[in-house]
């Protein structure tokens, strides 16, 4: 039998049960006091006590703590969720909580380790007290204690001016009345597409340069300031128009030629290509055109191709856009499939390769389940995923911005919005699609204020059936020009596993997934059977430091090394395991708590961590960073800021370029004399292959 591990609880160590067996090295708690054999249990006089039930005189009431929101410093909603922990070798029974330190007002309950919790009153700092009582009586005399602050109050966005246009680059600049984090989404339309974060600095004067934009086109854009408690105000959408070239622009995007079909079923099939340039490789195209036919697709007959809908929004070019799905098709059937990109002119890129998939049959099923979507079965499927939740519409002037959460079922697809005035309508096709994909919001431009706009909203899945239409309403408002709302707290983990990863999402949605799957990391706190690889990497990272942390910490080390999360499954054991070394050399500690999981997951996808160590930032600025490019950084510089950011705290790319690589490395030896190495040398290659700084 196994009755013990080894220290370390992921080197799994079996032992052979003894003839004999005492209660006081049985590994039981007998006595339910929560203390565990001879000697820490004080019942057990020996080794070989068989009565570890001898009567206690603890008079010590039980150690314990508390903290609000998993130890966040502010909130902007006065439900909160209370977290607490306590020791006593009795046993804990009861607690209780109070928003005042006054014992007798305080309600006593029994003792649980999560608890919701309604903070007092109006905006400000806010303490709530725990007393715990062991099972013999024992209160705590002095209260534990966790403060928060309440904040309700939005940002309001001021001064917006777009200045330095040119026909690739323009600057916006912004005021918020506190500090604010920022970030603005710009694109060829209502929908942006990308996403410029300003970092992870708070402050109340606000600088987005866009670069790589095409000539004499109009960009929209949305400004979005979130202040440290997640209130968060978005401007109305804006448009600026970049100068006209000397040169016209005549030259399409590249051609893709790497377009693959993933997971095929009966029903639908998943596309995945690399995205292109607006310029051939350079910039961001403007749109896909994806056909299919169950005919060979040539240039010739593109046009008689049936067209698909409901396209992404094409992102920067290289990075792998693996997430668009064909729904809707006939089971054991040839599909064939091509796509096309264009930029803002359009100038059409030459068709892709064409690929060519068959459908699953359809195979009679003998009982023992229903039918399947993927390895053969009958395909039944006739109930829709679940309606979207959470559908709002934000007024404002000659606009409204739309939001809503997108179901949880394995099988969701996309949503589809249909609008329609005067009277709400009946069902998807009774109206004007104005969206279709797989986004959480939307801004519906060119509105006329006062008008009542009705919206219906509904989800599909591969077969595709579609969820009930769910229909709100609402009007623009005329000198409205800005949008507040709350942190979307209300979004739950599931509506972001499709995520793959953190480019170009706002900071709501990085905030958020890092949260949940820091959640998901800190909270697995279970054995994690490692393979001799995982093994290897586990102890690498551990030498000399596992002392700092507790079984929850390794449990959630061995977890991140050994599963990852949906959005760092890409990087592989071996880069996960190089994520938590670049996380040590900048806080000089291992990952032992939520926060600062929030933060690996943030490193690990190429996003600012949260936290900030300001030794590291300064050794990057005056030692690494002189020495690599023979000058002092620039912190204005966007180039210079992100060699300084990767180098203090390593961030991984999610679009990664190996001919920059292979050549960041050999620039790496000629400067150091040696090949790249460790975790800090390599956070410094990355640097030289992805920032852009320049000697």
């Amino acid at each position: 039998d196994k009755i013990g591990t080894a220290q370390d609880p992921y080197l799994e160590v079996v032992y052979t049960t003894p003839v004999f067996t005492y209660q006081c090295s049985d590994g039981i708690d007998n006595d339910s006091d929560g203390l565990f054999d001879y000697p820490a249990d004080l019942g057990c006089t020996s080794a070989t006590d068989n009565d570890e039930y001898n009567a206690s005189t603890d008079t010590t009431p039980p150690t314990g703590s508390i903290f609000i929101n998993n130890n966040s410093q502010f909130t902007n909603n006065q439900n909160v969720s209370l977290s607490l922990s306590a020791q006593d070798q009795s046993g804990v029974a009861e607690m209780n909580i109070a928003n005042d330190n006054n014992f007798s007002l305080a309600l006593i309950e029994a003792f649980t380790t999560v608890k919701p919790w309604a903070l007092s009153a109006n905006d400000g700092l806010k303490i709530v007290y725990a007393w715990f009582k062991d099972t013999l009586g024992n209160w705590n005399s002095v209260p534990y204690s966790a403060t928060i602050t309440l904040d309700t109050v939005f940002p309001q966005i001021t001064n917006i001016q777009t200045t330095n246009i040119t026909p690739n680059t323009a600057k916006i600049t912004w005021d918020t009345n506190e500090n604010a984090y920022s970030d603005v989404e710009y694109g060829l339309t209502a929908g942006y597409g990308q996403i410029l974060d300003l970092g992870s600095s708070l402050n109340t004067t606000h600088t987005a340069n866009l670069s790589s934009l095409s000539a004499n086109t109009v960009y929209h854009y949305r400004l979005s300031s979130i202040d440290q408690a997640g209130n968060t105000t978005n401007s109305i959408d804006y448009t600026f128009t970049t100068s006209q070239s000397a040169i016209p622009d005549t030259f399409p995007p590249a051609d893709i030629s790497d377009l693959s079909p993933l997971n095929i079923s009966q029903i639908s099939v998943e596309l995945k290509w690399t995205s292109i340039g607006d310029d051939g490789i350079q910039g961001i195209a403007a749109q896909y055109d994806i056909r299919f036919s169950t005919s060979p697709i040539t240039a010739a007959n593109w046009d008689s191709a049936s067209q698909l809908s409901g396209e992404p929004i094409p992102i920067a070019a290289g990075i792998s856009q693996s997430f668009y799905i064909a729904v809707g098709l006939s089971p054991n059937t040839a599909y064939y499939f091509a796509i096309k990109a264009a930029d803002e002119v359009p100038n059409w890129s030459n068709i892709s390769n064409v690929i060519q998939i068959t459908t699953l049959a359809n195979t009679v099923n003998n009982g023992g389940g229903g039918g399947g979507g993927g390895g053969g079965g009958t395909y039944t499927d006739k109930t829709p995923p679940s309606q979207p939740a959470n559908f709002i519409a934000l007024p404002a002037d000659g606009q409204i911005e739309l939001n809503w959460v997108n179901p949880a079922d394995a099988d969701f697809v996309r949503v589809i919005i249909t609008r329609k005035e005067e009277s709400a309508p009946a069902s998807i096709s009774d109206g004007l699609v104005v969206y279709e994909g797989n986004g959480k919001k939307y801004t519906d431009i060119n509105l006329i204020n006062s008008v009542v706009y009705y919206y219906g909203i509904s989800a599909y899945d591969k077969s595709p059936n579609y969820s009930n239409l769910l229909v709100i309403s609402a009007s623009p408002k005329q000198g409205q020009t800005t949008i507040e709302k709350k942190d979307n707290t209300v979004d739950s983990c599931s509506a972001y596993s499709q995520f793959i990863h953190l480019y170009n999402k706002d900071k709501n949605e990085v905030e958020n997934v890092s949260q949940c799957e820091a959640d998901s990391a800190y909270g697995y706190n279970k054995h994690v059977q490692l393979d001799n690889a995982g093994v290897e990497l586990y102890k690498k990272i551990t030498d000399n430091r596992i002392s700092i942390l507790n079984d929850q910490g390794k449990y959630a080390l061995a977890y991140f090394i050994n599963f990852g999360t949906p959005t760092t499954k890409r990087l592989g054991a071996g880069e996960r395991a190089g994520v938590i070394n670049s996380y040590y050399y900048a806080f000089n500690r291992l990952p032992k708590s939520v926060s600062d999981w929030r933060d690996v997951i943030k490193i690990a996808n190429g996003r600012w961590p949260s936290d900030k160590s300001q030794s590291a930032e300064d050794k990057a600025k005056t030692d690494i960073f002189k020495a690599v490019y023979l000058r002092a950084p620039d912190m204005a510089n966007a180039n210079d800021n992100a060699a300084v950011t990767i180098i203090a705290y390593g961030l991984r790319p999610v679009n990664r370029n190996l001919d920059s690589e292979k050549t960041a490395i050999i620039t790496f030896k000629n400067i150091y004399k040696h090949n790249p190495a460790s975790a800090s040398e390599w956070d410094i290659t990355r640097a030289i292959a992805y920032s852009g700084a320049k000697r």
